[in-house]
């Protein structure tokens, strides 16, 4: 009795003589050698779907982001949410209708999304939600992050650009030239101490600009912007005129000239005038006919420095005349400068454009400090080089003949890109990165598979970890198809879920984030949340289909006749959800080389305790190629390492 091998994943050849394998929802995992294993290799079971919430609206999950403070926010249909970890739904916004998914970046401060012609904001201390409002915010369909600034494609052109520096949600989303922050530079002296609201700001480029004031001690000691007005710029500086502060209001000033004839005595609330200014009163001392004193009771508001006063007559006993009175200081010195303004969050300088080859940049990807743009052709890398024109630079030499096909088949995993390529020689190969270069890691026969798809450029990649094992998940929503790269094996696998009629279709993954200690992944349909679950049996509550095809059997271009076939599989495990009756596994086999199956033939896994149960079939019948396939779907753990299989050559 010989063993049929399985030695690595899915590999269904261009010619089926050649090879037939499929590996659906297991990937190999290679054994240790120091540990004498039965097998080189041995398949386990692809995670399950455990579902642990529902959106609130049912539909597409377009996008999953873990922000880096940790929150989860889900896109689904055009709802943004924020996904508390008890599974609380909080509707932020709603962006615009479409399948494609969104592009996420945080940068400690805010959170940018965007899905092409327009981006979004998400204040992370309060959640606040609004659209990019600033004028030179070009659209993009992926955003990435590095060295403190947001970076974004220009659709349609070789182009890229930039944020400022830690840009904020009010930077981003206000109106522009919208005051929202400032410092007070001159408190000034001799206001009206208390608390005064909507104080209007006079200057500057913009208009209406009111703030709240608390003053002490004729001090101005705080400022608040209560509304922000507009067309103001970062720098200018603001004064206040309004009386409510008693701006302008004398603070000091001197006896110019006492006059004569006037009425002795103590005169109250004497009014001065002659100049712009309004409202001041004084005490007025007069004496020999001359005022002798002057004590300002009310400083009214509007004066200046310089300013000379008189008072009628009439106010200090009725005749007389002469009495001048000059202001040598005023309430004021207050000004306060805009620091920062809506609508201010980019440069419009801050833009360049890939120099190596003029094709467009599809997709942008910060990673291990270098910065990726990938076109449509051809890519190249660049990285901060701190230059006060614009802070990137290309590297030197770091040029790749390899553009994007799909725009959001990128993903990052550890120090490693990969996506779907195209070149001026072709398309659908499906590559990761090394170093400023990339290495191919697609087979011929997926290669070939994919270029039968009718659209590929609607591509959407992940990568997720579970166990030790690091995937590359790449589905292709129009082909209803999904491909896996396992990254220490480098093999390929097919991911698949069934529909309600059991046909298998694209896995129900749409979108993947790792947050609060799970992976979650989002469902392509119905708005569903599942974790990643290596101990669950289930896309939610449908059964997984698993299938497995051997190579093929021949003995020299005889005719075989096979007389049994043993699955070397792990049974007698529960995993928790089976039934009273114990799991089935069915054998199927072609004799025509792999272009035709049989029907399948059924045998028991072993009820659960039943380890040593082994699944077999007998008396097969006679093939000269015979092409072997198990599959199962029951809902327990199982692992496979191969096939014994027991032959006799026929006559011919």
């Amino acid at each position: 009795m010989a063993r049929i091998p399985l030695l690595g994943g899915a590999y269904q050849s261009r010619s089926l003589i050649a090879a037939a394998q499929r590996c659906v929802n297991l990937y190999p995992e290679n054994n240790p050698k120091a540990s004498s294993p039965p097998v080189p290799v041995t398949h386990y079971l692809t995670p399950g779907l455990r579902k642990v919430s529902q959106a609130p609206v049912v539909g597409r999950v377009r996008s999953a982001y873990r922000a880096t403070n940790g929150d989860l926010y889900i896109v689904v249909n055009t709802t943004v949410y924020f996904v508390a970890e008890d599974y609380i739904w909080n509707d932020l916004g709603t962006v615009p209708t479409g399948s494609n998914p969104l592009s996420f970046a945080d940068n400690g401060l805010v959170i940018v999304l965007v899905d092409g012609a327009t981006g979004y904001a998400v204040d992370m201390e309060t959640r606040d939600f609004a659209m990019i409002s600033d004028p030179t915010f070009y659209g993009a369909n992926k955003v990435d992050y590095l060295d403190t600034y947001f970076i974004f494609n220009r659709p349609g052109t070789p182009q890229f650009y930039i944020s400022l520096s830690n840009v904020t949600f009010a930077m981003l989303t206000g109106t522009p030239g919208a005051a929202y922050a400032g410092t007070i530079i001159g408190g000034g002296a001799g206001y009206t101490d208390g608390a005064f609201t909507d104080v209007p700001l006079t200057d500057g480029a913009g208009t209406g600009l009111t703030v709240n004031l608390t003053i002490a001690g004729g001090i101005v000691t705080s400022a608040a912007i209560n509304n922000a007005g507009s067309g103001y710029e970062n720098g200018d500086i603001l004064n206040s005129t309004s009386a409510a502060i008693g701006s302008g209001g004398i603070t000091a000033g001197s006896i110019t000239n006492g006059g004569s004839a006037y009425t002795d005595g103590t005169y109250h609330n004497v009014p001065l005038t002659g100049v712009a200014g309004t409202g001041a009163q004084a005490t007025v001392v007069v004496s020999g006919g001359a005022v002798t004193s002057v004590t300002i009771t009310a400083k009214g508001t509007g004066y200046a420095a310089t300013n000379v006063l008189s008072a009628v007559a009439a106010s200090i006993g009725g005749t007389g005349s002469g009495f001048s009175y000059m202001v040598s200081s005023v309430a004021s010195g207050f000004s306060y400068r805009i620091d920062n303004v809506h609508g201010s969050a980019f440069d419009p300088l801050d833009i360049a454009g890939k120099t190596g080859s003029a094709d467009n940049i599809v997709t942008v990807a910060a990673i291990h400090g270098e910065l990726w743009l990938i076109g449509e052709l051809t890519s190249e890398i660049w990285v901060n080089t701190g230059s006060a024109d614009f802070t990137f630079g290309r590297v030197q030499g770091a040029f790749v003949d390899h553009g994007c096909a799909a725009a959001y088949s990128l993903a990052k995993q550890d120090v490693f890109l990969f996506w779907l390529t195209q070149d001026r020689e072709g398309t659908a190969v499906i590559v990761k990165t090394t170093g400023y270069g990339v290495v191919r890691i697609s087979t011929h026969a997926i290669e070939q598979d994919i270029q039968k798809y009718t659209t590929i450029s609607d591509a959407i990649g992940y990568c997720h970890q579970i166990e030790g094992h690091a995937f590359y998940v790449l589905t292709f929503p129009s082909a209803n198809r999904t491909w896996v790269y396992e990254l220490s094996t480098g093999q390929w696998h097919e991911r698949g879920s069934v529909d309600s009629n059991g046909v298998i279709m694209r896995h129900r993954a749409n979108a993947f984030a790792f947050a609060y200690g799970k992976g979650y992944v989002g469902d392509s349909q119905n708005g569903a949340l599942y974790v990643y679950d290596q101990n669950y049996y289930l896309d939610g509550d449908q059964p997984i289909p698993r299938i497995r095809t051997f190579p093929h059997v021949v003995g020299n271009g005889n005719r075989i006749e096979y007389k049994s076939f043993i699955a070397d599989i792990e049974v007698g495990q529960s995993g928790g959800m089976m039934s009273d009756e114990p799991p089935m596994i069915s054998l199927r086999w072609s004799n025509d080389r792999g272009a035709t199956f049989g029907n399948p033939v059924m045998q028991s896994m072993g009820a659960t305790g039943q380890y040593l149960v082994s699944p077999q079939w007998r008396r097969l019948g006679v093939a000269r190629d015979r092409v072997f396939e198990l599959s199962w779907s029951a809902p327990v753990r199982t692992s496979l390492n191969s096939a014994w299989i027991e032959t006799e050559a026929a006559e011919t």
